[in-house]
C-alpha cells in the first residue's frame, strides 16, 4: 500500500474516532478541549486513539512477542523475545499512565501504576531463571526489581518522599532510554546484555520507548495537560520509526514489513499534531 494512502488512512482514523469519542468526553476532558486541536480534532479523543493502539501493542508484545514479530516481519531468538517482551511491558506501563492521566488521576498514581508492568516483568524474569538461560548477570535484574518495587510502593501509598522518587524514576528511565537509543551496544553491555546486530536493534527500540515513558512522566510532573504529555511521549517513538525506515534502515537489513511502520508513524504524526498544536 502506498505511503501516502497509509497517511490518509491514519488521519481518517484519528479524525473519525475523535468525532465518535468526543461526545462521550468527561467535563475535565471538555475543559481541556477549549484550546482546540489540529484540524479541529478533539485532542483528548486523539490521545485516546493513540493510547488504545499502544495498549493493544503492549498486550500483544508482552504476552506473545513471537506473534508480534510475525506481524512486523522479524524473527526472534530467545534474547530478542525477552527484550521484545520488555518493550511490551513498557508499552503497557505507558498506556496505564496515559489512561489514568486522562481520567484525572494524580501524577504520582499515574506514574506509580505505569511502573507496575515493569515490576511484573522483572519478577517474571527472575522467577523463570531467564538471566541464567540467556547468560545475563542477575545482579542488574535484582536491582531493577528492587528499585521498581520500592518506587511502586512509595508512589501508590503516598509516602512523603514520593515526589522525589517520581523524579528519580523518570530520570533513571530517561537516562537508560537515551543510552540504549544512542549507543545500544554500550547501553546493553552495562546491564550485561550481549548479542548480534538484531539484539542491538531491539535494545535501541527499547531505548526509544523507555524515553517516551520518561517524557510522558516528566511532562505530567511539570503540570502539562495529559493530552500534551501523550503527544510529547510519541516523539521518541517517531524517532524509532524514522531510524527503522530511513536512518539505520533496520527494516531493509532484516526484511521487516514496512507497512505497519508507515501506518504507526502516520497515526503518531496525526496524534502529535492534534495534541500539541
Amino acid at each position: 500500500m502506498p505511503r501516502f494512502t497509509l497517511l490518509v488512512l491514519a488521519l481518517e482514523l484519528v479524525v473519525s474516532q475523535a468525532r465518535v469519542i468526543a461526545p462521550l468526553a468527561t467535563p475535565r476532558a471538555l475543559a481541556l478541549n477549549l484550546r482546540g486541536g489540529f484540524m479541529d480534532v478533539d485532542p483528548v479523543a486523539a490521545a485516546k486513539v493513540s493510547t488504545t493502539i499502544i495498549s493493544a501493542n503492549g498486550v500483544l508484545m508482552s504476552q506473545a512477542p513471537q506473534k508480534a514479530g510475525e506481524i512486523y516481519g522479524i524473527d526472534m531468538g530467545p534474547m530478542e523475545e525477552w527484550i521484545g517482551e520488555g518493550i511490551g511491558h513498557v508499552f503497557v506501563g505507558t498506556a496505564l499512565m496515559a489512561w489514568l492521566a486522562l481520567n484525572g488521576a494524580s501524577t504520582n498514581t499515574a506514574i506509580g501504576c505505569g511502573l507496575v508492568p515493569q515490576l511484573v516483568q522483572s519478577t517474571k524474569t527472575l522467577l523463570n531463571g531467564t538471566p541464567t538461560a540467556l547468560g545475563v548477570p542477575q545482579q542488574g535484574m535484582i536491582f531493577n526489581l528492587a528499585l521498581n518495587a520500592f518506587a511502586v510502593y512509595a508512589l501508590l501509598t503516598g509516602q512523603e518522599f514520593a515526589d522525589s522518587v517520581t523524579k528519580f524514576m523518570i530520570g533513571f528511565a530517561g537516562l537508560n532510554g537515551v543510552a540504549f537509543a544512542i549507543a545500544p551496544a554500550a547501553g546493553a553491555g552495562a546491564w550485561g546484555v550481549k548479542g548480534d546486530e538484531k539484539v542491538e536493534f531491539f535494545m535501541k527500540a527499547l531505548g526509544f520507548f523507555l524515553t517516551g515513558w520518561a517524557v510522558m512522566g516528566g511532562a505530567l510532573v511539570k503540570g502539562e495537560e495529559a493530552t500534551k504529555a501523550i503527544g510529547l511521549s510519541l516523539i521518541p517513538a517517531m524517532g524509532h520509526i524514522t531510524d527503522v525506515l530511513f536512518i539505520s534502515k533496520w527494516a531493509d537489513k532484516f526484511g521487516m514489513a514496512k507497512n505497519p511502520q508507515y501506518f504507526n508513524g502516520a497515526v503518531m504524526v496525526a496524534v502529535i499534531l492534534a495534541t500539541l498544536l
